[in-house]
């Protein structure tokens, strides 16, 4: 048997400094994004409903933040949520 040395390195290693071992890697990460997967690329009506769920996700992280920012500004200014029930023209906000 012969011995590899103390300076070369494994098999292994050597493979994942391989050209072939980074293009199948890139191949597997772009896999894994939803987005470039071949079938909602070719079908317009999933690639449609990807779109709308991604504005939909956008316009619910609009609306989060805005809720958010008037809590603060209610709790700073120590104001109610609500309006008086008595109260006949507009709330706080």
């Amino acid at each position: 048997m012969k011995s590899r040395g103390k300076t070369k390195e494994s098999k292994l290693v050597v493979h994942f400094k391989s050209k072939s071992h980074g293009a199948a890697l890139e191949r597997y990460d772009n896999f894994l994004v939803q987005k470039k997967h071949i079938d909602l690329i070719l079908d317009s009506r999933r690639q449609q409903a990807e779109q709308q769920r991604e504005a939909v996700f956008k316009y619910n992280c609009t609306v989060v933040s805005t809720s958010i920012d008037v809590s603060r500004f209610l709790s700073r200014q120590s104001l109610a949520f609500r309006r008086h029930s008595g109260d006949e023209g507009e709330g706080i906000f």
